[in-house]
């Protein structure tokens, strides 16, 4: 099993580059070659990235973010299974670049300094607490998407003139504008998501 940890902590970060280097390609030139296999590149990674937890957790023994490098792979999955799900309700892929990434490094980061079994809270072997944590690492995703969305909306308002960032804005339906806050606590309180 050790052994197995070795070789997803070599491919991971290779299959997340290969992963970024489609999706840039795709937002360069749209070119219909990355735009087929990027999003299954994709898939590919992040299955192959949950069997690598899988067999760390088992490994040892816990939930696999214990330490600060094994909450950044984590990220990093959660990330790019996130921006999955995103591209197929809107189809878009011109901003997998951008959140590939980031995944990407902390993917690399991870796995570059990342021993095989760091010394973790016994806490984690509580299912409570485990399952806070992954409540964490979601909160952690849906901020680091505004982030990196954030970013990329500043980009591109750089890059339109100020009459076609107006007609961009007015264009869009209501059901890809992020709902404000009250509505958020709204739908809270009313237990809809």
């Amino acid at each position: 099993m050790i052994i197995l940890l070795s070789v997803f902590k070599v491919l991971l970060p290779m299959l997340y580059l290969v992963t970024w280097a489609g999706y840039l390609w795709v937002f360069l030139s749209d070119h219909p070659i990355p735009r087929r296999w990027c999003s299954r590149m994709a898939a590919v990674t992040v299955v192959i990235h949950i069997i690598s937890s899988i067999v760390r957790g088992i490994v040892l023994g816990r939930l696999p973010m214990g330490a600060p490098l094994e909450f950044s792979s984590l990220l990093a999955e959660s990330l790019l299974l996130t921006y999955l799900l995103i591209e197929g309700r809107w189809r878009v892929k011109q901003t997998g670049f951008l959140v590939v990434g980031v995944a990407f490094v902390l993917q690399f980061v991870a796995s570059a300094f990342s021993t095989t079994a760091p010394a973790a809270s016994p806490l984690l072997r509580d299912p409570g607490f485990a399952g806070h944590a992954v409540l964490v690492l979601l909160a952690y995703v849906a901020m680091s998407l505004s982030f990196i969305y954030a970013v990329l909306y500043l980009v591109q308002s750089r890059q339109l003139p100020a009459h076609e960032q107006a007609e961009w804005i007015k264009n869009q339906s209501r059901v890809s504008l992020a709902p404000r806050s009250d509505d958020m606590t709204l739908m809270i309180l009313s237990g809809e998501s």
